[in-house]
């Protein structure tokens, strides 16, 4: 089950909003809102609309140019009837027609002459709302007027071409907060909520979040009424389940409350939800306390989510505690927690459906080491020799595996810390048998909040891995142990280790302590295999024998990279073995047409020998030798707890890794690493001719480097999709709330490939 690109944590991260480009919006007769212009101190006065972009409307007295747009609808290409000399004035307003182009489009062009004002006409004598799904320069008013209004309008603008500048008000009786939260509003029915974000975060009193000592905002009604209002529009648009509204959501929450001179149980449970669905569970369980607390009906449904917001946080007990009100109170059967948690709230219903025993509950409870006469969780081995775990009930079997299968999901959401929290509870559980706290003290974050906090990290990894050992496991029960046998490796087939590489910093020290450790607390990892006896002189092959080992050989990078790679070695000189791995993801026994996989199927077919390995290592080992590989390559090596296990051992005379994960393994079973000079600049781009070990990119590898002067792989031209309709292709957009015209750019990587200090111009 793979958690690990759900985008929480984009949510646990300020991250900068993408750049838009306008879309036309529907449009209607929008009334009119209040708005009022008057020209020349009574000589022309007019009903307006503001528009739901651009600098918001207030009440103001100045003198301004007065411009006809000319073309009249002021679209890309304008010419204004005004001196060359006006260009850049900010003191002007634009008069234009509506139509042939979209509001966004208008609006740029005024900026662009240094307007301030655009007065859009429009074709009939209704009020028409101006909307755009998409942010719009805010330094420019934009109101439209009816057609005849706006007749007269032009009239005066040439009446007065002559004089310089001319008086000008506009009034509207709406406060700078009630437009905003009209807007964003208007916004959020338009299937606009990025916009609606960005129009929150340019018309909100704060200017960080979380708050300084210099942005803390007093105690104010009306401010708090704002943001309790914008968090209640967040909160039942619909979109408070996306990444771009849960950090929103949480800003107005938060103010709403810190805002509030007694802040309600309404506030407070809002502002819980969204500390809930932006990770942070303890405050989240807090504020769910505060509701349920300001209430006379045992909180209902905000006590039932804060027994999912302890049970996340690691507090068992009063996960317990809660949700038994939550039973009491609401049925816990029928409340409905958020989504994204479905799988730890599903834990959480079964874990507490019955009363607990006393003796589960003091399992519940469990710290390490544990009491001589605990009988919670036990490793002991079984007539061959593996080691087996007795549970005290199942109860506590099940608490076990939720607390793996919980650390396993919070760690692939992004939550790091709380991950940690339930590895280190399972640890309690069973011991250092669980190898529990070796998953906790190999655990790399996704992305780190900076670059301190990585090189702390990184500065305390090694050592922390240096000190784990097995102490009070039974010396038998030790030394049986298999690495790939982890409880947490029912749940992922990602190892701990997987981000260390992508920080940016050298990492092969790193690599070698793990290594390192995983040899000294696994024995069956440096255990000598038993190698079968070389083939006779006169039958042995000609050929190089290579094989190819891994989980990946399917529709996956990996299995794009290695896959022409596969077709198209010289079968003159090689003869290819692709052995694939079983212990995750089933694999076909033979290439048919009833393959569903294509890189699979295609694979099959190219191979010379297809081997499928079963998920018992030792098993797999003992084909992998039968082949007498001369060559194994593994395509990636650190991306599969299993695979990278399995390269302890020495199965070929010559062992080489692709660079399908780009990182140095750190293992003395692996000889050579195969890469391309293009992937190092240092390398590649110097001007001397020298090829110096350093020059990896600042990388180090305990391998031997082999560089080819390509790319040393051969992608397939990917598949023409076919082509998708303009109706198809609005409708896209829209779901993803992209822009409706306009080229759009997309770097699809995963977060741990774009580093913080990375900025796009």
């Amino acid at each position: 089950m793979q958690w690990r690109h759900v985008l929480l944590v984009l949510v646990l991260r300020i991250v900068p909003v993408e750049c838009r480009r306008a879309r036309q919006p529907p449009l209607h007769d929008g009334g009119n809102d209040g708005c009022t212009l008057d020209f020349g101190v009574g000589r022309l006065t007019m009903p307006c609309r503001a528009a739901d972009f651009g600098e918001f409307v207030s009440t103001r007295a100045e003198d301004i140019r007065v411009v006809t747009a000319a073309p009249i609808h002021a679209c890309p290409g304008l010419t204004i009837d005004a001196a060359p000399e006006m260009a850049g004035d900010d003191r002007a307003l634009f008069v234009v027609h509506r139509g042939a182009c979209s509001f966004a489009d208008k609006v740029r062009q005024v900026k662009q002459w240094g307007g301030r004002y655009i007065v859009i006409v429009n074709s009939d004598n209704s009020f028409l709302r101006m909307q755009s799904p998409d942010w719009v320069d805010a330094s420019v008013v934009a109101v439209s007027v009816r057609h005849d209004d706006g007749t007269r309008l032009i009239e005066y603008a040439q009446n007065i071409a002559a004089a310089p500048l001319s008086p000008f008000a506009i009034t509207h009786p709406m406060s700078g907060y009630a437009l905003c939260l009209d807007r964003i509003a208007s916004l959020l029915q338009i299937n606009a909520p990025r916009t609606a974000a960005d129009t929150f975060a340019h018309c909100a009193p704060h200017t960080t979040f979380p708050p300084t000592s210099d942005d803390l905002v007093l105690p104010n009604e009306e401010i708090a009424g704002f943001y309790s209002r914008v968090a209640a529009l967040f909160q039942a648009s619909g979109f408070q389940f996306t990444d771009f509204v849960r950090l929103p959501m949480l800003e107005a929450s938060y103010f709403a409350l810190h805002c509030a001179v007694t802040p309600t149980p309404v506030v407070h449970n809002r502002l819980a939800s969204a500390y809930l669905e932006t990770g942070n569970f303890f405050l989240a369980a807090e504020h769910f306390v505060q509701a349920v607390r300001g209430t006379n009906d045992g909180g209902g449904a905000a006590s039932c989510d804060a027994a999912l917001a302890y049970f996340l946080d690691g507090n068992y007990a009063s996960s317990l505690e809660w949700y038994s009100t939550c039973q009491t109170t609401q049925g816990a059967a029928a409340h409905h927690f958020p989504p994204l948690y479905n799988t730890p709230a599903s834990s959480l219903r079964q874990l507490f459906a019955t009363p607990l025993a006393a003796a589960d509950k003091a399992c519940l409870a469990a710290t390490w080491p544990a009491p001589l006469d605990s009988t919670c969780c036990i490793a002991t081995l079984d007539d061959q020799q593996r080691v087996t775990w007795t549970f005290q009930s199942p109860f506590v079997q099940f608490l076990f595996e939720t607390y793996t299968l919980v650390g396993v999901f919070l760690d692939e959401l992004g939550a790091f810390n709380s991950s940690l929290v339930h590895f280190t509870l399972g640890h309690h559980l069973c011991g250092p048998a669980s190898g529990l706290h070796i998953r906790a003290a190999t655990a790399i974050p996704i992305v780190f909040d900076s670059d301190d906090d990585m090189h702390v990290f990184l500065a305390e990894f090694a050592s922390r891995v240096g000190r784990l050992n097995r102490t009070g496991v039974d010396a038998d029960v030790a030394g049986n142990i298999r690495a790939e046998h982890a409880a947490y490796l029912k749940w992922t087939i990602t190892p701990p280790t997987m981000f260390v590489g992508y920080q940016g910093v050298d990492v092969a020290h790193l690599q070698v302590a793990v290594a390192s450790m995983y040899q000294r607390l696994y024995p069956s990892l440096a255990r000598p295999l038993e190698m079968p006896p070389p083939p006779p002189l006169d039958t042995r092959q000609t050929k190089i024998k290579v094989g190819f080992v891994s989980s990946w050989f399917r529709v996956h990078s990996v299995g794009k990279l290695i896959q022409r790679v596969i077709e198209t070695i010289d079968r003159n000189q090689f003869h290819v073995v692709v052995l694939a791995a079983t212990h995750f993801f089933p694999h076909d026994t033979v290439a048919t047409s009833t393959t569903t996989d294509a890189i699979t199927r295609a694979i099959q077919e190219a191979a010379d020998a297809f081997v499928v390995l079963p998920a018992s290592q030792d098993m797999a080992m003992h084909m992998i030798l039968q082949e007498a590989l001369d060559v194994l390559v593994y395509p990636e090596i650190g991306m599969d707890a299993w695979m990278y296990f399995l390269a302890h051992r020495r199965l070929a005379p010559i062992q080489c890794m692709f660079w399908g994960h780009p990182i140095t393994t750190g293992l003395p079973s692996i000889d050579y690493f195969i890469a391309s000079e293009f992937f190092f600049a240092d390398f590649f781009e110097s001007n001397d001719g020298r090829r110096m070990d350093e020059m990896h990119g600042g990388a180090t590898y305990t391998e031997q480097l082999v560089l080819f002067s390509d790319l040393s792989t051969y992608f397939s031209k990917p598949r023409a999709l076919p082509p998708v309709d303009d109706a198809v292709a609005a409708s896209m957009r829209a779901t993803l709330h992209l822009p409706a015209s306009g080229r759009i750019y997309l770097c699809p990587q995963v977060d741990c490939r774009r580093h913080t200090w990375i900025a796009i111009e």
